[in-house]
């Protein structure tokens, strides 16, 4: 039942389907709701509209101000994935005026929200269809071409369900082993895009046609801007304010996802000054300097005046079930075995029901990935190219066909890539925020925490990135921006450190912390007293590798399948069996093959309980 009484708290999964063959667009958007399905108590919803079929699969219910599935006495129906903010007044009002309005004024209030969401909005009078994603694009939606239709939903494997044999994508897979993520609007197969961002889709359903318009534009570089001249008073206004905002969801406080980083770091000391107490989850990662990670993040919070939750290492968590599900729920968005932040989808539980996440600050108030220069100063530190160990581990694995379609993939992309920025630093780090933040670390708390939370992401507004977008590199670089947000708004967030990445960040002036952190690591990087030290439980241990679940995997892998050269691919396996370092790579991009490949033809599940050794 869609209420305008009653919100949702949990994730709002979408599809829909308007095709040539109406009477099978309920058959499909079924399909693809139950492609979708994750948890036991999601329920789905189908809604059979003139020409076609809108669906919704809704998490567990819970009390809000604010209902994101709304439908009007005239059949109006608006639905929102993902969790959008009004900061020029309440959404609540702005939604309820949009379901009651003509097509033209629900496209345009729709597009004018902030934060990461993807909205449809079907007005009956009309029989059109309007669909808006936010302005970054960042809710995942993915469509598929089907002559005079429109096929959408929020997951690759649920539009995968109207893809016979889900053809592999060269340039979707091209660009993953390049950078570890997929750039543009592709996918790992054919056919299937995610809709790009600040878009506007009216859909008219008695004509079959679609137009399509943007609503934001990359903000204009500002190149002579110094440090001292950057309005960091307005970005903190904004985080500030987007924190009430996102408050109107749920009177709880929520969880900060807690880290050594600055990102984590920045969101807490708002936080606390809007008068909020979240709780911190800190989760142990012994393997960077010995887990100053874990020691930053605590030290912070207690100075913020948060106790944390300390998590401690999960030893076996890549031969879990909590592993598998992560993998489904981010449907192989990024390399995840052996990755840190994968861990913390095991303790994003609902009874949180909000979790604030870092990612736009993350990636707009510093620059991660990104040397000085243009894109082949990025590409040559960055990138693995067509020649590289890594494309010589896929020439392993993949059929001549398929892999010369991976190579003519990502230079294909490259060219495009080229041709769309400008080759110098502002260009490379809008490829990074348009590419890497949208595919590979925005799929964290949008595809994979929104399953049991509200994923909650200041940051992700406009007003934010007309400020940040424009900053030049040298105003960024060495974390100069970000510590001087620190030091002008925040200096209660100077308690400890930063880690970023592999990076301890020492604070202005003398930070004797900064210098005690990296003897320790260098102390525990010694391959006999480290280890020493950790037999005798001084220190974190460190999380055990993943060979078992990539050996259940690769035993299943399915040899004749036309992707893979068979024959090589025996050759690795083999390599596997022998214990050779050598074909490691090959293994793993095997390994994630195989996952992408139970996902999109719907039988991961079926291949769980023998990939947990459940099954004898």
């Amino acid at each position: 039942m869609l209420s305008s009484a009653v919100g949702i708290i949990g994730f709002v999964k979408l599809a829909l389907c308007f095709a040539p063959e109406a009477q099978g667009s309920e058959l499909a958007v079924r399909r693809m709701l139950d492609a979708q399905t994750l948890r036991h108590d999601d329920t789905p919803a189908i809604v059979s509209v003139a020409g076609g079929a809108i669906g919704l699969l809704q998490g567990p219910e819970k009390r809000s101000t604010i209902a994101l599935q709304r439908r009007s006495q005239s059949g109006n129906l608006l639905a929102v994935s993902g969790v959008p903010v009004d900061l020029a007044g309440s959404l609540d009002v702005r939604l309820a005026a949009v379901v009651e309005a003509d097509h033209m004024v629900a496209a345009r209030e729709l597009a004018g929200l902030d934060g990461a969401f993807a909205a449809i909005f079907w007005s009956a009078r009309a029989r059109k269809l309007v669909v808006v994603t936010d302005f970054l694009g960042m809710q995942p939606l993915y469509e598929l071409a089907v002559g005079h239709g429109l096929v959408m939903a929020t997951e690759v494997k649920a539009v995968a369900t109207q893809v016979p044999g889900a053809p592999i994508d060269g340039e979707g897979w091209g660009t993953f082993l390049a950078l570890g993520y997929v750039w543009e609007d592709l996918t790992f197969v054919q056919g299937i895009r995610r809709v790009p961002p600040a878009s506007i889709i009216v859909y008219d359903a008695d004509r079959g046609t679609s137009e399509r318009f943007a609503s934001w534009r990359w903000p204009a570089p500002r190149p002579d801007l110094r440090l001292a001249d950057v309005d960091t008073g307005s970005l903190v206004e904004v985080l500030e304010r987007s924190i009430t905002a996102y408050g109107a969801y749920t009177p709880k406080p929520g969880a900060m996802l807690m880290s050594g980083g600055l990102d984590s770091r920045i969101l807490l000391c708002a936080l606390v000054r809007s008068r909020r107490s979240p709780s911190a989850l800190v989760l142990a990662f012994a393997k960077h300097h010995d887990d100053a990670e874990g020691r930053f993040a605590m030290r912070a919070s207690r100075a913020l005046g948060v106790e944390p939750v300390f998590i401690p290492p999960a030893i076996d968590f890549y031969s879990s079930a909590e592993y598998l599900e992560y993998l489904l729920a981010s449907e192989i968005t990024q390399p995840s075995l052996g990755l840190f932040i994968a861990q913390l989808s095991a303790h994003v539980r609902p009874e949180l029901e909000a979790v604030w996440e870092g990612v736009a600050p993350g990636t707009s108030l510093k620059l991660p990935h990104q040397p000085p220069g243009g894109f082949d100063a990025m590409l040559g530190k960055e990138a693995s190219l067509p020649g590289s160990n890594r494309w010589k581990a896929a020439a392993r694995v993949f059929a001549p066909a398929v892999f010369r379609s991976l190579e003519e993939g990502v230079h294909a992309a490259l060219a495009r890539v080229r041709d769309a920025y400008p080759d110098d630093s502002f260009g490379v780090a809008e490829f990074v925020a348009r590419n890497r933040m949208r595919n590979r670390t925005g799929p964290n708390p949008l595809k994979v925490y929104a399953n049991d939370v509200l994923p909650f992401t200041p940051g992700l507004a406009r007003a934010f990135w007309d400020v940040t977008a424009a900053v030049p590199y040298e105003v960024k670089d060495r974390y100069r921006l970000y510590l001087e947000l620190f030091r002008r708004h925040y200096p209660e967030g100077l308690s400890a450190p930063f880690l970023s990445g592999f990076s301890v960040i020492k604070r202005p002036g003398f930070d004797p912390i900064y210098l005690t952190t990296v003897v320790r690591g260098r102390i525990m990087k010694l391959p006999y007293l480290g280890g020493v030290i950790r037999r005798l439980g001084l220190r974190p241990r460190l999380v055990r590798d993943h060979s078992m679940i990539l050996g259940r995997v690769l035993a299943r892998v399915a040899l004749d399948h036309p992707d893979l050269d068979a024959d090589s691919v025996r050759g690795v396996l083999s390599a596997e069996r022998r214990g050779d370092p050598g074909d490691r790579t090959a293994r793993e991009l095997l390994f994630y093959w195989q996952m992408w490949r139970w996902m999109m033809e719907g039988s991961f599940r079926r291949h769980k309980p023998e990939l947990l050794g459940e099954v004898r």
